[in-house]
């Protein structure tokens, strides 16, 4: 009569989940959806008809596709080393938020109260946690965030963090 399935994440969070496979006999493929991304899963299939349910399959290990970053990267701090420098540093995305491999880093920054679009450097490399931020202007209130991104996109950034870089005269 048809087929169900059950499938549960590899690391034991969440539920198990059992389901029905629509359009009977004849079906030879399903997506499930609602799974996270970038997650290890086990799969198990079974038969049933009227008189009642067969065996489950052998179980089957998959991976859901990769995904932009779901979270923003935590602890973003800055410091005005200068007049016209600002040193941005922060920590890893957590790894339930990575939904995949972060290639790297960008960070939005612009003049508080600007109407345009903040100008962006990008950060290479998942390792790499900090910028040194040059050639601002002195003794100026810069809004700074910080996103992560896969092959797929971007991660939401950051919360913004204001700062003013340093009102001397000296430019390093």
């Amino acid at each position: 009569m048809g087929y169900r399935l059950r499938v549960w994440r590899t690391d034991g969070d969440g539920e198990d989940r059992t389901e029905d496979v629509k359009g009977g006999v004849r079906t030879t493929d399903t997506t499930i959806e609602g799974l996270s991304p970038w997650t290890h899963y086990q799969v198990q299939i079974q038969a049933f008809n009227s008189i009642g349910p067969g065996l489950w399959s052998q179980t089957v290990a998959a991976r859901t596709t990769e995904s932009a970053p779901s979270g923003s990267p935590a602890n973003v701090n800055a410091e005005a080393v200068s007049s016209s420098r600002i040193m941005l540093t922060w920590s890893f995305l957590p790894e339930a938020q990575r939904n995949g491999v972060i290639i790297g880093y960008k960070v939005l920054y612009q003049e508080n109260d600007s109407d345009g679009p903040p100008t962006v450097r990008v950060i290479e490399g998942d390792r790499n946690l900090t910028l040194l931020l040059g050639s601002l202007q002195k003794y100026t209130m810069y809004a700074l965030q910080v996103l992560a991104y896969t092959r797929i996109g971007d991660g939401p950034p950051s919360s913004p963090l204001l700062l003013r870089t340093k009102e001397d005269g000296t430019n390093y």
